[in-house]
């Protein structure tokens, strides 16, 4: 009689491993469209790994980063908070969720969600990702962990607290060392801080990376100027302007709303933005 019973039980552990996770094979489906490029054709496997199961918390976060970049921030804010209900220890949502707060101008909110990815890090209850046959993603190199301190940072200079926004966009440099926006932001930071030579060095760096970043080139035009670099100010102004569809020193607010863009907003227009004229080495 026993025997029969531990067989019973192996045999529906070896039926229970044979079928996974619910919605596994939508997920995964939707995981190597997205990488292909193919937001459309993930977002219905995501919707699919949702409809087959709906506490598929990294479904429900994936989904989210989709409406994310189609600029659909409510909906996305909606599955990045869903995602968090369902598991509470999820990095990716956390700090999903802190660009989402950002995005909708809850900079508390922002502070308060990047901490908390920041806590769980790599050795949050996700990490790594069950994809099969998937790379590790990446917030188990601590790229995630980077993008809060970055989503962190932002909020901290939108309240005004350029050495605190510092501090987390070191952090995120040193995490991450290929994603042009944290420099730029540091870049921005810098100047806040009257610090012109790093800032200078942050916004060539930016460039380096990321060739189409439009605002580090209005940024370092601006350096250039001040430093009495003219001929060097006005080919990153003219650049600045090709990119922004505007006049010489056209209005940042005027380019495409992607949720990169708006981020990179809060920077020109925070009020942590407001000493970078005066710290311009030649500004009166």
């Amino acid at each position: 009689m026993h025997l029969r019973l531990i067989l019973l039980v192996l045999a529906s552990l070896a039926l229970l491993a044979a079928c996974g996770t619910a919605g596994q094979a939508d997920y995964d489906r939707g995981y190597w469209l997205r990488e292909d490029g193919d937001l459309d054709g993930a977002f219905a496997a995501f919707n699919d790994a949702i409809d087959a199961n709906d506490k598929f918390a990294l479904a429900y976060n994936d989904r989210g980063e989709i409406y994310r970049a189609r600029g659909e921030i409510d909906l996305a804010f909606a599955d990045f908070d869903r995602a968090i209900e369902i598991d509470d220890e999820l990095e990716y949502a956390f700090a999903n969720r802190s660009e989402a707060h950002l995005l909708l101008g809850d900079v508390q909110g922002s502070l308060a969600d990047a901490t908390r990815a920041i806590e769980l890090g790599p050795t949050g209850s996700r990490c790594p990702r069950i994809i099969h046959g998937a790379p590790t993603r990446a917030t188990c190199s601590g790229v995630e962990v980077a993008r809060a301190h970055f989503f962190r940072g932002l909020a901290h200079f939108a309240l005004g607290d350029a050495d605190q926004a510092l501090t987390d966009l070191d952090r995120a440099v040193l995490l991450d060392q290929d994603y042009a926006p944290i420099f730029y932001a540091r870049s921005r930071t810098h100047l806040a801080l009257c610090e012109t030579d790093l800032a200078l060095a942050d916004a060539d760096q930016a460039i380096l990376i990321d060739p189409e970043l439009a605002a580090a080139y209005r940024t370092r035009g601006e350096i250039h100027q001040s430093l009495g670099n003219a001929s060097q100010a006005q080919a990153d102004f003219d650049q600045a302007d090709a990119m922004y569809g505007q006049g010489t020193g056209g209005d940042i607010t005027n380019t495409p709303t992607t949720p990169t863009v708006v981020l990179l907003e809060w920077i020109w227009t925070a009020p942590g933005g407001s000493p970078i004229n005066d710290c311009l080495p030649g500004s009166d």
